[in-house]
């Protein structure tokens, strides 16, 4: 009879880990990863600074500046499943950059703005 194979070694993700070791792969990863987390963080941290000037400028009440956080709040929710599923399925790197080219120009066309309501729908855009 013939004998059967081993089956494969099980490793537990820290044991994975120490055997394949830490190269200059997961220190790039690591260094974009901190920047776009720094970039998403700015982002954010934006809308506080910015809202005293749109609420004068829009002539707006608390609520709806606290609104337009709230939107790109919204459409980061909004956002997360679509995206995992597309860089499933495309590849992380490719819908990544797609990610930061949509941050990018929908962020820039939010500063041109005509009324509120375009600004609320490009900040959701934006999240």
């Amino acid at each position: 009879a013939e004998a059967s194979p081993d089956p494969p070694p099980v490793y537990t993700v820290n044991q994975a880990i120490d055997h394949m070791g830490i190269g200059w792969f997961q220190v790039k990863l690591t260094f974009m990863i901190g920047v776009l987390w720094m970039v998403r963080a700015m982002e954010m941290l934006l809308l506080t600074f910015l809202g005293p000037a749109v609420r004068c400028h829009f002539d707006l009440t608390d609520m709806e500046v606290a609104l337009i956080t709230a939107f790109a709040c919204l459409g980061i929710v909004m956002g997360a499943g679509p995206y995992g599923w597309l860089s499933d399925r495309y590849g992380r790197h490719r819908i990544l950059l797609v990610s930061c080219f949509w941050i990018a120009v929908f962020g820039f066309v939010s500063g041109f703005s005509p009324n509120y309501y375009t600004l609320l729908a490009l900040r959701f855009l934006v999240g």
